[in-house]
């Protein structure tokens, strides 16, 4: 176990296209929001708190930056390792232990960190939804002419990868036996030479489109608010590291729109605003004002936390809701979330809100990370 602050990853073994490379581990991302005024078609990165609804999309194949994640396993494929000075950690020192980092975790924070630092939307990952270190193929997405992704190509393309590994990983699990170049690399990535890490995996393929060109931009628009929310969570008796969550809720957006409803910097539903004290109407919306809408959405996490009685499964209610989580909780018999997030089995109980802790922690190192590197750059420029 863990406390937030221990080191990024600095290298990382990427399959892109066909072949294998070694590339330093700078920038990351994951879900795209929608630009100011723009709807949000993913919901599952717009609208959290709708979540409940978490269940047999994670097997769709799709090139949609969406935060659905996956259940966690010990893979074979890990992130190599560099010495380095770990990033200065945003658990503050009057708050220790209450955002722990164990170990059966980190899998899914270092996968997380990837997307939010190093793949850029021009780049889908194509990785073993259940054991979240093994990363099959890294695809480079078609642009068009201005540079942009041609999406259409895109999902094309994406398709025949998918469509590919799924026939070789199937055959390998059989077999054993490389027919090319492109079968030894899985079978390296397999692990251990045997069928264990290959057994079912052609059906366990998950894509993920990368967020670091939008993690950079979510970036800069937190260092802008960030003091401002953690003046208010600290006032709502919340903890400031919280301050962190609206980069897997709207990218720092205070004006993202998710196509079902939610609105604002931590993508409230009308509803939910409304119970926490929110005026939504035709002629004025709190949602989409930054201090309003986290005092609210500060007050649903300490609701959250004094239900269910630690941060961690606080943070998880907020994806998932903490009626939900609760019923998880009293069905598992524990309030473990480790054991919930690798152990405990529901339709409801996705892969969203499996890495939705996860992802929160990746959020808080990165942006650690970047501090650490912006601090550097200023430094050297004198």
């Amino acid at each position: 176990m863990r406390l937030l602050g221990r080191a990024a990853p600095l290298a990382l073994l990427l399959l892109t296209g066909r072949s294998a490379v070694a590339v330093p581990l700078e920038r990351v991302a994951e879900p795209l929001p929608a630009p100011a005024g723009e709807v949000c078609t993913e919901p599952s990165l717009c609208s959290p708190l709708d979540a409940q609804a978490d269940t047999a999309r994670d097997d769709d194949i799709t090139i949609a930056s969406s935060f659905h994640q996956a259940s966690f396993d010990v893979g074979p494929w890990s992130l190599a390792r560099e010495p380095s000075t770990p990033p200065r950690a945003l658990v503050a020192e009057e708050h220790p232990g209450l955002l722990p980092e164990p170990d059966a975790l980190e899998d899914k924070i270092q996968f997380w960190e990837t997307i939010y630092l190093r793949h850029g939307s021009d780049r889908v990952v194509i990785h073993d939804r259940e054991a979240q270190s093994v990363v099959w193929r890294v695809v480079e997405l078609p642009k068009l002419a201005n540079g942009d992704v041609d999406e259409k190509a895109a999902k094309i393309q994406l398709a025949a990868e998918v469509d590919d590994l799924k026939e070789r990983l199937a055959r390998l699990a059989l077999t054993l036996t490389a027919q090319d170049d492109e079968d030894k690399t899985l079978l390296m990535l397999a692990g251990d030479g045997t069928i264990k890490h290959l057994d079912g995996a052609h059906e366990r393929l998950r894509t993920q489109r990368g967020v670091a060109d939008k993690f950079a931009i979510a970036h800069g628009r937190a260092r802008k608010l960030k003091a401002e929310i953690e003046k208010t969570l600290i006032e709502e008796k919340v903890p400031k590291e919280l301050a962190m969550l609206p980069f897997i809720e709207s990218m720092f957006n205070p004006q993202a729109r998710s196509s079902v409803g939610a609105l604002g910097l931590w993508q409230l539903m009308p509803s939910t605003a409304k119970w926490l004290g929110l005026t939504v109407n035709k002629k004025q919306d709190d949602r989409l004002d930054v201090v309003k809408s986290t005092r609210a959405a500060a007050r649903l996490l300490r609701k959250n936390y004094e239900m269910l009685g630690s941060w961690p499964l606080a943070i998880t209610a907020y994806n998932h809701g903490h009626n939900g989580l609760k019923r998880a909780v009293a069905e598992a018999g524990t309030n473990d979330l480790v054991f919930l997030v690798t152990s405990y089995s529901k339709e409801n109980w996705g892969f969203s809100s499996k890495n939705f802790y996860a992802g929160f922690l990746a959020a808080c190192r990165s942006f650690s990370a970047m501090e650490q590197t912006r601090s550097r750059t200023l430094t050297s420029r004198g």
